[in-house]
């Protein structure tokens, strides 16, 4: 028995051991292609979250930047000079403005000639010898004494990645923050790279200036890398502005100098990718690999190539500030590459490529900073590879392992299963029955029911926490149901209970909520106290219904009862309504309103007249009894709460004879749908007022509302209706 039993075990273990050697193979190589991968994507979002960092630190530069150029603009060009006087003498202000000379050691060890003792209270102010005693000088230096407070604040908002804030102008002043340095005896700002270059492409833009004060958003920060600094020899990148008076004509160059080893540094690397290069990279002319300084120098024409601005190999160095630093390619063999890479910046888009340089394998991550450069990271492939290669060995190793104890675990898992089954399956029923019996008292009204079952932590402890405090939502929902019902009866009541008693007028007026509460609102004014009898109408519609349309309503209402007299121009009072409304807080929020005032100003004579204003209101339909024609109303004017400052047109006044019919309306009414999503429609709205037209203004209402109700069938009411329907008469009014 037992060799029969045997060769089928024997095979059985045979394929079982294939197997899995087989499946631990396939899942190593599996896990060095994902872990190959994982660590290109966490490349790719390294360098995406390096390049979004530099990006807002460059962004914050280039602002503060046009502030400290706007400062010195204002300066330069204001008619006075606040506190100095341009008679001072140059030596007092050379005194006053320009610390003893100190040793430009170091205040710390590290970063060696980076940074000399440092004044940052006060500026620096470099003369060049032949221009010693300019009295435009002079007065240049009156004029930006004060400016060193402005630079000083820039100063600590930019952070360590600044090296210098600087203004140097045409006149060969220039001006260093922060103060105590020495400025080289040979040194001319005038003579410098990037005053120059910004100086000439700056002078195309003059043309668009006008001989009003202008302001330096009209021209473009321009960058220029590898300067070499002539304070501390260390290599910068440079960002300027030119400088202009009140007709364009350039002045000067105002600059921010960049400290290279700052801003590399903050791009640190991983400890496993410790033979990585971090780069900043931008695009040049092919002509000249010259860096584009502004967008505008891009030819659409010309593919550009990509330099070599900035690379950790560069951070510590100090060089002559005389010398011209050239800028290097990026030397990258395959031209479809290059092309890929040169596009993606042009895009400003960021991406993982591989690259084969000298017979060596390197990823490439890269992210744009801006429209012209990007931030690049180069990891030699077998630093991305090695933590692969590991974990692939281990994976192996652990299949041995998996295929000795595979048989063991497995025995022991079923057994554990089946003893856990039978152990959890009580603790797990017996809380749930509990928590159906509490539901199903809740259903039953009782709304203090608590399921206790404080004692777990687990899964159905949380269920039953989150049941129990269900019962408090549920009460409250029954109390905001309460507080709804509430609101609505305070509502209703705001809404006149009956029409008032006119001469020669019949009046009626319905309003019917979509919700408990709405927006919609109507009001009669009666004005006793005036010699003319006089009768004020308003129709509105808050934007939207419930509660906030509710409150926007009440306190429109309040507030043209208080404002409203009969003597008043109906457009200082629509202003003054506009006004609190667009004060309030009812954010997002706003009506139309349409007010009509009737007047009878010949006691002996039915015709009335009529002034009326609309604020974004459908217009009021009138409708000539006599020769059954329609016409409107019209009003020109917005909403109410939508502009602060809407000047709100006049009255217009008309006068109307009797056997004429003034529906107000909201558009509730007319865009009410049936269940084919048809529109109620106003051609529907005056068929039903012709044919009611000889019946009182009470029945035409009904009429109205009827037809509506009858036109929607099953659909839900979508918006608030509201109808002011006024019929003038021959005969005195009757209490209807």
């Amino acid at each position: 028995m037992m060799f029969i039993a045997l060769p089928p075990l024997i095979f059985l273990s045979i394929a079982d051991h294939l197997f899995l050697r087989e499946l631990g193979d396939e899942l190593s190589i599996r896990t060095h292609n994902n872990l190959v991968r994982d660590a290109q994507i966490e490349l790719r979002q390294l360098v995406d979250s390096y390049a979004r960092i530099m990006e807002r630190e460059l962004g914050l530069v280039s602002l503060l930047l046009y502030i400290q150029t706007e400062e010195a603009q204002q300066r330069l060009n204001a008619k006075e000079i606040d506190g100095v006087t341009t008679a001072s003498p140059l030596s007092g202000i050379k005194s006053q403005s320009i610390p003893p000379t100190r040793d430009l050691s170091q205040e710390k060890g590290e970063a060696q000639n980076s940074r000399p003792y440092l004044d940052f209270e006060k500026q620096s102010i470099f003369i060049p010898p032949d221009e010693d005693g300019n009295v435009e000088i002079k007065d240049q230096i009156a004029r930006l004494s004060s400016i060193d407070q402005v630079l000083k604040q820039l100063y600590r908002t930019e952070g360590n990645i600044v090296l210098w804030n600087y203004i140097a102008l045409t006149s060969g002043l220039h001006l260093n923050y922060p103060g105590n340095v020495n400025i080289p005896d040979q040194y001319d700002p005038r003579k410098r790279a990037w005053f120059q270059q910004t100086v000439q492409e700056s002078q195309k833009n003059t043309s668009n200036f006008s001989s009003s004060p202008t302001t330096t958003i009209k021209d473009e920060v321009r960058w220029f890398p590898l300067i070499i600094d002539s304070l501390t020899g260390q290599v910068t990148i440079t960002a300027t502005l030119p400088i202009r008076d009140l007709d364009g004509k350039i002045i000067g160059v105002s600059g921010i100098d960049l400290n290279l080893t700052e801003i590399l540094s903050s791009g640190r690397l991983p400890a496993q990718w410790s033979n990585s290069r971090l780069l900043l990279v931008a695009l040049a002319n092919p002509e000249t690999n010259q860096p584009f300084q502004t967008q505008n120098q891009q030819s659409d024409n010309q593919l550009p190539v990509p330099v070599i601005i900035a690379d950790t190999e560069l951070q510590g160095e100090q060089l002559d500030w005389k010398l011209q630093l050239n800028v290097h390619p990026l030397a990258i063999e395959s031209p479809r590459i290059q092309n890929q890479f040169v596009q993606d910046m042009l895009n400003q888009q960021s991406g993982i490529i591989n690259v084969v340089e000298d017979g060596n394998q390197a990823v490439w991550g890269y992210a744009s900073i801006g429209p012209r450069a990007s931030l690049l990271v180069i990891v030699p492939f077998d630093e991305i590879d090695a933590r692969a290669s590991v974990i692939r060995e281990i994976a192996q190793e652990k299949t041995w392992q998996l295929i000795r104890i595979s048989t063991v675990v497995l025995l022991g898992v079923i057994i554990l299963v089946v003893v856990l089954a039978w152990s959890r399956s009580r603790t797990v029923t017996e809380p749930i029955l509990r928590m159906a019996r509490a539901a199903e008292q809740i259903a039953s009204g009782d709304l203090n029911t608590q399921v206790n079952l404080h004692h777990r932590s687990d899964e159905i402890g949380q269920l039953a926490k989150t049941f129990n405090s269900m019962v408090p939502k549920l009460q409250d929902h029954v109390r905001l149901s309460e507080s709804i019902d509430l609101a609505m009866q305070v509502q209703q009541s705001l809404l006149p209970s009956n029409p008032p008693i006119f001469p020669h007028l019949d009046i009626a007026g319905r309003s019917v909520y979509c919700d408990e509460t709405g927006g919609d609102y109507y009001d009669f004014l009666t004005f006793d106290d005036t010699a003319v009898p006089t009768l004020g109408i308003a129709v509105g519609d808050v934007v939207g219904h419930g509660i906030a349309a509710a409150l926007l309503m009440a306190t429109t209402r309040a507030l043209l009862r208080i404002r409203t007299k009969p003597t008043d121009d109906l457009k200082y009072v629509f202003k003054d309504l506009n006004h609190h409304l667009c004060d309030s807080r009812f954010t997002g929020k706003f009506m139309t309103m349409y007010y009509m005032q009737i007047s009878q100003t010949d006691p002996n004579s039915a015709d009335q007249d009529i002034k009326y204003l609309s604020a974004g209101h459908d217009p009021v339909i009138v409708f000539d009894v006599e020769k059954q024609t329609f016409s409107e109303l019209v009003g020109t004017d917005i909403p109410l709460g939508v502009l602060h400052d809407w000047p709100y047109n006049g009255a217009k006044t008309i006068t109307l004879s009797p056997c004429k019919l003034l529906i107000f309306g909201t558009d509730g009414i007319w865009e009410t749908r049936n269940s084919h999503r048809e529109f109620y429609g106003k051609d529907r709205l005056k068929k039903v007022v012709q044919e009611n037209a000889y019946r009182p203004a009470s029945h035409i209402a009904d009429a109205i509302l009827q037809d509506v109700s009858k036109f929607q069938g099953e659909s839900l009411q979508e918006d608030d209706i509201t109808l002011v329907v006024v019929k003038l008469n021959d005969s005195k009014p009757t209490d209807v």
